[in-house]
């Protein structure tokens, strides 16, 4: 099996590690969403640990959740069209 993310192999190994961890972490915290019965733990900002440093911005509520929910879907489609940017640049 060969993921080549980038050429150096100590840098792709890190950000191969990397990659790894994110999905165990959020299979754990899928696990844990169905466990405790709540969507909390999949709000991006809970999982980056903005609530612990903005705690009034971001609250355990739905509207919360919504608007995480909505700002993981522009940075998905922002790295969408930058990914489909580079590749029409390499033509």
């Amino acid at each position: 099996m060969e993921n080549k993310i980038i050429k150096n192999k100590y840098l792709n190994a890190f950000l191969l590690l990397l990659l790894y961890s994110a999905v165990f972490h959020f299979i754990v915290l899928v696990l844990r969403c169905f466990l405790e019965k709540t969507v909390y733990p999949l709000n991006f900002f809970n999982i980056l640990n903005l609530n612990f440093l903005f705690p009034s911005i971001f609250k355990d509520t739905l509207s919360g959740d919504v608007i995480s929910v909505i700002v993981v879907i522009v940075i998905y489609l922002f790295l969408l069209k930058k990914q489909r940017l580079l590749i029409e640049e390499k033509k």
